[in-house]
């Protein structure tokens, strides 16, 4: 995670990009909606913006990182990735289970169900 995390950031520095949306792909249940919330927050609130979603307990990507954040993002390793950074984040609340992280067959599950396949 850290490593993507870090050639992310470097990439979106060598771009001049003012923001980086970090979305993980075994999260695919997050509604489209969502992401342009959390991007709004993070614009509204300029380059020094972290904006994370929650669950209204934890917070957790879809997140977007001001350029503020690139260098330190750039230095990430591990599996922690931005870890660290997300505890300052505004939030944007999604509901339900729209922010199932799917590791493993249980959590495969719970994603058919809420879609409606059992």
């Amino acid at each position: 995670m850290g490593s993507s995390v870090a050639i992310a950031a470097h990439l979106a520095q060598q771009a001049r990009c003012d923001f980086l949306l970090i979305a993980l792909a075994d999260m695919p249940l997050v509604p489209a909606g969502h992401f342009i919330d959390v991007i709004a927050k993070a614009v509204a609130l300029g380059q020094t913006a972290i904006a994370a979603s929650t669950d209204g307990d934890a917070r957790m990507p879809p997140a977007v990182f001001g350029s503020h954040h690139f260098d330190e993002l750039a230095r990430s390793t591990g599996d922690e990735g931005a870890r660290d950074l997300l505890q300052q984040a505004a939030t944007v609340e999604c509901s339900g289970t729209c922010l199932l992280d799917i590791d493993n067959e249980r959590d495969l599950a719970i994603a058919r169900k809420s879609l409606g396949r059992d």
